[in-house]
């Protein structure tokens, strides 16, 4: 995975509260951890997305009709936040989060 944890210099890692992101409520305020190797084109739909690692999102609802999600990044110091957009379930079981 893509920002896995490294360990410590004893062998000792860190336990990860991160989550994929389609296991939150909408309203949840969720900052990017890793991501799983799902292939080229779900790292090219990241890029195109300018999902990266520790980028904040916040959930605004999920599809009754297929789980997609529907997200829109956080403006951060000041920056406005970009448009809505969704998610298919298949990727946001990729991306792993937690909560802010």
């Amino acid at each position: 995975m893509h920002g896995d944890p490294i360990p410590e210099g004893n062998g000792h890692l860190e336990a990860s509260a991160a989550r994929p992101m389609h296991h939150y409520t909408p309203g949840s305020k969720l900052v990017v951890r890793r991501v799983e190797d799902a292939g080229a084109d779900f790292f090219r739909r990241l890029q195109a997305l300018e999902i990266t690692l520790g980028k904040s999102y916040e959930l605004l609802s999920i599809s009754a009709f297929d789980g997609s999600l529907e997200v829109v990044s956080s403006g951060a110091d000041g920056v406005q936040p970009g448009p809505p957009f969704f998610l298919s379930r298949t990727m946001s079981s990729n991306i792993y989060v937690e909560e802010l």
